[in-house]
Order: structure tokens, then C-alpha cells, then sequence
């Protein structure tokens, strides 16, 4: 892997376990990007989601 590549799957003990509530609606998008394969799964998105919110807040 290249020395600038990140591995970004959390290693034991390198994450929390949260809940969040979504509203049907919202779940269905994920479900639906996740189904076209714009994502690996629900929790894919949600942490590109808050990765990319951290992003924005950083400027």
C-alpha cells in the first residue's frame, strides 16, 4: 500500500459503537445508494458522511 494510502477500517478498539434515529425517507436513500453500489453498506456511508462534515468544518 502506498505510503500516503490510509486504512480506513477502524482496528479493534479504534471505534464506539453509536445509535442515531433516521427517519424512513433518509434511510431509504442510503439503502437505495448502498443498493446501486455507491457504498458498501449503511455504515460506509454514514462514516464518509461524518468524515466529510469533519472536512468542512476544518477550513
Amino acid at each position: 500500500m502506498a505510503d500516503n494510502a490510509r486504512d480506513l477500517r477502524p482496528k479493534p478498539g479504534d471505534s464506539e459503537k453509536i445509535t442515531i434515529n433516521l427517519g424512513y425517507v433518509d434511510l431509504g436513500h442510503i439503502d437505495l445508494l448502498v443498493q446501486e453500489g455507491f457504498y458498501a453498506n449503511r455504515t460506509d456511508f454514514i462514516r464518509t458522511a461524518i468524515r466529510n462534515q469533519i472536512d468542512r468544518h476544518g477550513d
